[in-house]
């Protein structure tokens, strides 16, 4: 089988999971879309809870 090329979506993603910081991102909503795996550790949070949540509902704010 030939080796396709990964779409840049995938290797930020890639990039991003791999970084000792927490990072995650949100949409115009702020519903959670990205949450890597430093994010997790930090939050004790899984990425799947977190994934489609907005952040409030993660990080237990007010606003």
């Amino acid at each position: 089988m030939e080796n396709q090329p990964e779409d840049s979506s995938h290797v930020m993603a890639r990039v991003l999971d791999s970084l000792a910081v927490g990072v995650f991102t949100v949409d115009d909503d702020w519903n959670i879309r990205f949450f890597n795996t430093e994010a997790e550790r930090l939050t004790g949070v899984c990425r799947e809870e977190a994934l489609g949540r907005k952040c409030y509902q993660v990080f237990h704010t007010r606003d």
